[in-house]
């Protein structure tokens, strides 16, 4: 449960993070299938002076919480931090919430006007606590703690500083319950969430080879809303997984319709970095595969590379499961994130795709061009293939292809077309090639 800081202050233990918790919790619920599980958010609100903190005395901080902690938790609970000053304890083996509101009850004494000094600098702390049940209160993990989170934030706002999750502390106005009741229906109607297809074509030559699905969604009042904003709204909502399977099935079917036309592409889609930490999207994509008949090498994962920040070896063993399962893994928006080139020959991935943002200036900046040449060299060294998406102009097409970069995507092409229309697209530039 603990691991050591990685500086100096090796005797200093932290509690594992939050990715840990994500994928602990799934496990101890299926460990105790007739008891119940709760978490606890401990949100600790020192005085000014906590911003004042060197890293080695924030590091001290966390270590006389860790061990407060440490001293009253039962030896089955598991503690973990959330950011520098929020905790998380999951409590399994509960026989009822009560149970998990005298705990809260507990934790809210012990730190509520505590007195801490840290380096000869006295923190004086305010506390709150906010629980939550499983399954009562989330069956996803990350939704049972964002319903602890804000559980702790209306716990602000009593005497008690403590409060157990209900629905109502997420009473919403009228416009956002029916956008929220309309995604609900979206995933019943036949007219509501879909797949477009972006072609990905050969830099040199211009063959379509692929495609890339990308979500869309029009509301019953004509909007379209953007995919970041839907799929923030189906994590929120607690969707997460059902919008999965969907995702899966629309593919499967999508396969299908290409294969009546004689159309064998490899299609890509996008995971998110929570969808790395279920240990059951391997399973659950390998279902639909077997489902639908699908050629798994027909499939292409894309991953971002920010999503790369938490790579643990659970994240790790989900790539190696989808890897094993024949299907090829992407680094989408390469260059953008924080793991660097390092991590890249650790991932078993086949390819790596170049963020727009590099792609857009390229005929007008020396810089943008060092850094995908750069990009395309190592990738091809390491034997990856490269794709470089937001492709919008001949001139930056022509660019990458003297570069090397093995495909390209990008409204130069098309943009993100309904199956169909994808098709139509198709069949004519077999008759009249780019």
């Amino acid at each position: 449960m603990y691991s050591n800081v990685t500086d100096a202050s090796a005797e200093y233990f932290l509690p594992a993070e939050l990715t840990t918790a994500l994928l602990d919790i799934p496990e101890l619920a299926r460990q105790s299938p007739t008891a119940s599980l709760g978490v606890i958010v401990l949100a600790l609100e020192p005085d000014t002076a906590f911003y004042r903190l060197q890293p080695e005395s924030l590091q001290r901080f966390q270590h006389e919480i860790a061990g407060r902690l440490r001293d009253i938790k039962r030896p089955q609970d598991l503690l973990y931090l959330i950011t520098p000053r929020e905790w998380l304890l999951v409590l399994p083996d509960l026989r009822s919430s009560a149970t998990l509101t005298m705990a809260m009850i507990k934790l809210h004494r012990m730190f509520d006007a505590y007195l801490l000094n840290i380096d000869s600098i006295a923190l004086r702390l305010a506390a709150t606590c906010g629980g939550a049940m499983y399954p009562e209160d989330g069956k996803d993990a990350l939704y049972l703690v964002q319903s602890a989170r804000i559980a702790s934030i209306h716990a602000r706002n009593n005497e008690e500083g403590q409060a157990l999750y209900h629905a109502d502390m997420e009473k919403l106005d009228d416009r956002l319950k029916s956008f929220d009741q309309e995604i609900r229906q979206a995933f019943q109607s036949e007219s509501g969430l879909q797949l477009y297809l972006q072609p990905q074509v050969e830099a040199v030559g211009g063959a379509c080879i692929g495609a890339e699905c990308l979500l869309r969604w029009q509301r019953e009042s004509g909007q379209w809303v953007s995919p970041p904003e839907l799929l923030a709204t189906i994590v929120r909502l607690g969707l997460r997984q059902l919008f999965n399977r969907w995702l899966f099935q629309r593919l499967g079917h999508i396969c299908k319709e290409l294969a009546a036309h004689h159309i064998a592409l490899r299609l890509s889609v996008n995971l998110s970095a929570n969808d790395l930490l279920d240990l059951e999207m391997p399973d659950l994509f390998g279902q639909a595969l077997a489902t639908w008949h699908i050629d798994p090498s027909m499939v292409l994962l894309e991953i971002t590379e920010t999503s790369m920040v938490q790579y643990t070896e659970h994240v790790a063993d989900v790539l190696e499961r989808f890897r094993q399962l024949g299907t090829q893994l992407s680094i989408d928006d390469f260059g953008t994130g924080f793991s660097g080139m390092s991590n890249l020959k650790n991932l078993p991935v086949h390819e790596v795709k170049i963020d727009k943002s590099f792609v857009r200036n390229i005929a007008t900046s020396q810089r943008d061009r060092e850094i995908t040449a750069s990009i395309i060299g190592l990738s091809h060294r390491l034997g990856l293939r490269v794709i470089a998406e937001g492709v919008e102009t001949r001139e930056s097409a022509q660019i990458l292809a003297e570069m090397g970069c093995d495909h390209l995507q990008g409204f130069l092409f098309a943009p993100g077309l309904p199956p169909d229309k994808f098709i139509d697209w198709y069949q004519k530039r077999l008759e009249k090639p780019a």
